[in-house]
């Protein structure tokens, strides 16, 4: 549904069984290098304490490239997984002040062959309890549809809003996602607008 987002109109996940299945056309699959950019709103964490932002995986154990929120017995963490052939890259950000009925700014860039896999909240890089980059090639999700707010056996619904939510082919930098979340958290004191100011003739 439809409520109001951090700018705009945001999509609210009852946690249940909602999702947003955008397919597994050429252009989503694969895609390398990439960053993904968004606002999350915690009402929970999600089916079985597990709420995916977004992923391309059916079940559990096969989640090739997908990145949610968790509730590990009072462990507040966000989690980014990409399968590899070798080891797997994960990334699982621990932050205590993680909780719901507030926004978050979230952003994941990766760029494997520069050993580059990073994860940001609310423009700072994250503080990591774990920090993999995998070894091997990067595994193919192109058999499995890109999911927002949900994976596709629909066990790990996102609670909450998802708003501005982002996919780019390239690895933003670390001052392109500062910007960004800058900008949309208070546009209003993001730049100013002084007084004109006479030419001479």
């Amino acid at each position: 549904a439809l409520v109001t987002g951090k700018t705009g109109k945001g999509l609210k996940f009852d946690g249940t069984d909602d999702a947003i299945n955008l397919g597994s056309d050429p252009p989503l699959d694969d895609i390398a290098p990439f960053t993904f950019e968004g606002w999350i709103f915690l009402e929970g964490w999600g089916g079985n304490d597990v709420g995916r932002i977004f992923g391309k995986s059916q079940y559990s154990m096969q989640r090739p490239n997908s990145l949610f929120v968790r509730n590990d017995s009072g462990k507040k963490t966000i989690q980014y997984y990409l399968s590899r052939s070798s080891s797997n890259l994960l990334l699982v950000a621990e932050d205590a002040s993680l909780d719901i009925d507030d926004w978050y700014h979230i952003a994941v860039v990766i760029d494997v062959p520069n050993s580059k896999a990073d994860m940001y909240i609310n423009g700072q890089e994250a503080t990591y309890s774990t920090d993999q980059l995998g070894s091997g090639a990067i595994d193919s999700d192109a058999a499995y549809s890109l999911a927002i707010g949900n994976r596709e056996d629909m066990n790990a619904s996102f609670n909450g809003v998802l708003d501005e939510i982002r996919f780019s082919k390239t690895d933003r930098s670390a001052d392109w996602i500062q910007t960004g979340y800058f900008n949309q958290n208070s546009p209003e004191t993001f730049y100013t607008v002084s007084e004109e100011q006479p030419v001479g003739k």
